[in-house]
């Protein structure tokens, strides 16, 4: 079947709509044998659309790591023999009915999932699992009955506080436990290139920031999970059957601009740039730009002196009751500024200065958690500069980038 797949791949167009398409390429897609089983044309024709849709993302990423958008022998062809049967086998009997628009594997919308599925009776094939997003991060030894392995396939970005790799680090947990194997299919990391920012001090761990790492870390998913395991930061560690699908093309050196967002207050590769610097106003009462249509791109606040430029938040489907919901607030446009491979706490220390006067509260509750110490707060609140501020992380970026080369899977970019 392989060869077919690639085939089918290989013609996948990424910019050609095919929802009005289906007849066609249920035909084409029958030649894989992944529409065996299927009666119903209708059903046939909106799983050609789901399977079509998951090639046509095999192929941009292809692009985006430099394979020309063709699949070889390598890590493309390894990803299409997992991706393409997993979504015929986990959509087939409700997803080709109801959910055609969903998004291929590697692109959560904001939610990170798994689905268990377990193959019994003709009338039950399988078995939606639970959310790891939400009330239950730790999925349930009786959802995980039955598997054999679990596939990661998600884009981070490269943020200790980015919780895909808290959900990764749960599942790894509980699979070490279990003795189910744990696949990664690695992704390039878009914040790579570089490393800043406070290593996480463990007495303030928490599902926003469960490592001891930096804020900007420089590893991929496959990287870190090869970390956690090695580094026994899950129980049971050595028991744990853990693999990663390299890719190719790439190094740590290299750019990557993803092809969609991550999720959904992440639109584009500016935000995603400047998310590890501003994701810090998220525990202040100043607003990154949520309930906008520029998120992580914009810094503002109703009482901030200088007018020059402003946006005022509204609910909308990405963010429902931003902060400073219908205020116009006032501060700094960075769509269209160059970011500079650096954690940037001039803007934090700049908004601090011109608003701690009339905001006591500036910052939020839970600032150490994404701080990842309370060290942080306390050095802006005492007038610290920013050079001695990031002198004080030296020590412990050190030792983290000594532990950082025992695994990497790609060439450094220092």
């Amino acid at each position: 079947m392989s060869n077919v797949v690639n085939q089918l791949l290989e013609t996948a167009n990424p910019y050609t709509s095919v929802a009005k398409d289906a007849a066609r390429l249920a035909g084409k897609w029958e030649k894989s044998g992944l529409l065996e089983g299927i009666s119903q044309d209708g059903d046939k024709g909106n799983m050609a659309i789901l399977l079509e849709n998951q090639a046509k993302q095999l192929v941009v990423e292809a692009s985006q790591t430099g394979t020309g958008g063709t699949f070889t022998a390598g890590t493309g062809e390894q990803y299409a023999a997992v991706a393409l049967p997993l979504v015929r086998k986990v959509f087939g009997q409700i997803a080709a009915k109801e959910f055609v628009s969903v998004q291929p594997m590697s692109l959560p919308a904001g939610l990170v999932f798994y689905l268990d599925f377990q193959y019994g009776s003709t009338k039950k094939p399988f078995v939606a699992g639970e959310s790891m997003y939400g009330k239950t991060r730790i999925p349930s030894k009786e959802s995980m009955k039955g598997l054999d392995i679990i596939i990661f396939d998600i884009q981070d970005v490269g943020a200790r506080f980015y919780t895909y790799i808290s959900a990764m680090h749960n599942m790894m947990n509980i699979c070490a436990e279990l003795g189910i194997s744990f696949l990664v299919l690695d992704r390039p990391n878009p914040n790579s290139g570089y490393i800043d920012g406070p290593v996480l001090e463990m007495e303030y761990q928490s599902y926003i920031g469960m490592h001891e790492i930096p804020i900007v870390h420089a590893l991929t998913v496959g990287e870190l999970a090869k970390m956690i395991k090695g580094e026994k930061w899950i129980e049971n560690s050595e028991k744990l059957k853990l693999e990663v699908i390299k890719i190719d093309n790439w190094d740590h050196s290299k750019e990557y601009k993803l092809p969609v967002r991550p999720s959904p207050n992440l639109p584009n590769q500016q935000s995603i740039l400047l998310y590890p610097s501003l994701c810090l106003f998220e525990q202040t009462t100043v607003s990154i730009g949520r309930g906008t249509a520029f998120p992580f791109q914009v810094i503002g606040h109703p009482n901030y002196d200088n007018k020059s430029f402003s946006f005022t938040p509204v609910s909308v489907v990405e963010e429902r009751k931003p902060k400073h919901e219908g205020s116009e607030s006032f501060g700094i446009d960075l769509r269209k500024i160059k970011v500079k491979k650096e954690l940037n706490i001039k803007y934090l220390i700049d908004f601090y200065n011109k608003l701690k006067n009339t905001d006591s509260d500036f910052f939020g509750k839970y600032f150490y958690r994404i701080a990842g110490n309370k060290k942080l707060e306390n050095q802006i609140k005492d007038g610290i500069s920013e050079k001695e501020i990031r002198s004080s992380w030296e020590i412990k970026l050190s030792q983290y980038k000594a532990k950082r080369k025992k695994y990497l899977l790609y060439k450094d970019f220092e």
